[in-house]
């Protein structure tokens, strides 16, 4: 049985890129600078945590979830080019004039609407969900905390739609241009987390 409690450190991904690359105990030790037990160690651990029998089948299990793990990026950059649109729609919308309420224009109320549809938190859920345990850190928390953004952006829109225009709408407007703002610095870290996992 596969034992997935934790991320890998940074230590176990050097061994096991060391291992996928064919080296020795001897070797890997060397380039470490650590000791051949401790190299032994490692391999066990890691053996232990995917649940195969030998170093062969570890880099074939953990080769098979990188393939994996590039599967789900391909599909968390299609949701964040829907982010990035929706967001930017919002932004126009709100740049000319029309606050993004039902009681202001029905461009406004046709923005949010589509912006709430583009805002799958649900989608962001199955994406993470869908992330192998050995997915690096720094993707797993990007990708949670867009999910959050996504989250407070959608619920300030639900309220947006059902205000009339007043002072009150337009400072929620305000409110959810600002998040629109976080949603797209997310989106270009958690684009960084996914190139530099990719490499």
């Amino acid at each position: 049985m596969e034992q997935h409690a934790t991320q890998l450190t940074a230590r176990q991904r050097h061994v096991l890129t060391l291992v996928a690359q064919g080296r020795s105990n001897r070797e890997i030790a060397g380039e470490l600078g650590i000791t051949e037990q401790g190299v032994k160690s490692h391999v066990s651990r890691l053996l232990l945590r995917h649940g195969v029998p030998n170093r062969t089948a570890l880099v074939a299990a953990t080769q098979s979830r990188s393939a994996s793990d590039a599967a789900v990026y391909d599909a968390i950059d299609g949701a964040m080019a829907s982010v990035r649109s929706a967001v930017a729609s919002h932004r126009t919308v709100e740049a000319n004039g029309n606050g993004g309420t039902k009681g202001h224009t029905d461009g406004g109320a046709n923005a949010n609407d589509r912006l709430r549809r583009e805002l799958s938190v649900e989608t962001l859920r199955r994406q993470a969900a869908a992330l192998s345990p050995d997915a690096p850190a720094d993707v797993r928390i990007a990708l949670e905390r867009l999910r959050d953004i996504v989250r407070e952006l959608n619920v300030a829109l639900e309220f947006a739609r059902d205000l009339p225009p007043g002072d009150s709408s337009k400072v929620l407007v305000k409110a959810v241009s600002k998040r629109a703002l976080e949603a797209e610095k997310q989106v270009a870290m958690l684009e960084g987390a996914i190139s530099a996992a990719r490499r």
